[in-house]
C-alpha cells in the first residue's frame, strides 16, 4: 500500500510542477508593456484633406532600449514617423525608418517636432472620433492605443482617458 501511495505522490508532484511552470509562463506572457504611449491625439483635418498627423509621447519604462520599427492605422494607407531638422534656417521633415528609445527615455511627438504623418487618409476625420494606432517593436511586440481626433491638442481631462493594449 505504501508503494502505491508513493507512486501517486510522485505523479502528483510531477503534475503540480508542470502546472506551476505553466503558471509562470502565463504570468511572464501577461506582463505590462515596457513602452507606454501617452498624450495621444490626431489633429482634425478638413474633409478634403489627404493627409493628417498624430501626436503622442513614447516612454520606455524598461531597463533596455526599445526600437519602434513601424506604426500602422486603418485611417490611412501609410503612417510614417517623421522628425523635423533645421538646415540653413529651413525646417524640413525627415522620415524615421525606426526609432530607438533608451531606458527611461520619453520621446515627444508634438506639433513642430516629431510627428506621425498619416498619408492618404482612408476616412474623413471627425472630432472625438477614436483612432487606433499600432506600434510595432523590433522584438515583435505590438502596442495598440486609441487616441481621439481633436482640433487643437488635448486638454488635461482627455490626457487621462487613453486606453492601451499590449500584444
Amino acid at each position: 500500500m505504501k508503494a502505491f501511495s508513493r507512486y501517486y505522490q510522485a505523479i502528483l508532484l510531477v503534475i503540480l510542477s508542470a502546472l506551476s511552470g505553466f503558471a509562470m509562463i502565463q504570468a511572464a506572457g501577461a506582463e505590462q508593456p515596457s513602452l507606454h504611449v501617452t498624450e495621444g491625439w490626431v489633429r482634425l483635418t478638413p474633409p478634403i484633406a489627404k493627409n493628417g498627423a498624430a501626436y503622442f509621447t513614447l516612454h520606455n519604462s524598461s531597463n533596455k532600449t526599445i526600437t519602434v520599427v513601424d506604426v500602422t492605422t486603418k485611417i490611412a494607407e501609410t503612417a510614417s514617423m517623421h522628425k523635423v531638422e533645421i538646415d540653413r534656417s529651413m525646417a524640413r521633415m525627415v522620415h524615421m525608418k525606426e526609432l530607438e528609445i533608451a531606458p527611461g527615455e520619453k520621446v515627444p511627438f508634438a506639433p513642430g517636432g516629431n510627428h506621425l504623418m498619416l498619408i492618404n487618409l482612408t476616412t474623413t476625420l471627425a472630432e472625438n472620433m477614436q483612432v487606433h494606432l499600432h506600434f510595432k517593436l523590433k522584438n515583435g511586440e505590438v502596442i495598440m492605443v486609441n487616441v481621439p481626433v481633436v482640433k487643437n491638442g488635448l486638454d488635461s481631462s482627455e490626457k487621462a482617458d487613453e486606453h492601451q493594449h499590449h500584444h
